[in-house]
């Protein structure tokens, strides 16, 4: 039950962010403008996550839940517009968004094609520095 929810979930979070990318007017609602701080815009940072090879891990219900990046972007970019995509910079954005989720509170993490585990706030300030 719990995989087809997480299957329905990743599909309704992956339909929603095809329409916004056919609709010029809303895809602009999930795109932070370019940020004194850094280099990249907030929809940079999720187009970085859904190009990654890496896993992202965290909990859901005590049992751990994975995501390629695709479907974290989606996640990602789901919490951002249901609060409707307020304008902050990318480590703000970080802060509010990818540190933990909403439901459970469990930290966000990667696991790196090399099998090294970081927290995604981390991972993430290191794609701003770059």
């Amino acid at each position: 039950m719990l995989r087809r929810l997480t299957l329905a979930t990743a599909f309704v979070s992956a339909l929603a962010a095809l329409q916004a990318c056919s609709s010029p007017q809303r895809d602009t609602t999930w795109r932070a403008p370019r940020s004194a701080i850094g280099a990249h815009s907030i929809g940079e940072l999720l187009d970085v996550v859904a190009a990654s090879k890496a896993k992202f891990e965290y909990l859901v219900d005590t049992e751990m839940h994975v995501e390629t990046g695709p479907e974290m972007a989606a996640t990602l970019r789901g919490k951002y517009q249901k609060s409707g995509a307020p304008e902050m910079s990318p480590p703000e954005f970080v802060e509010r968004f990818a540190t933990h989720s909403d439901s459970e509170g469990a930290t966000y993490y990667v696991r790196l094609p090399d099998g090294k585990r970081v927290t995604l706030a981390s991972w993430l300030e290191k794609q701003i520095a770059r």
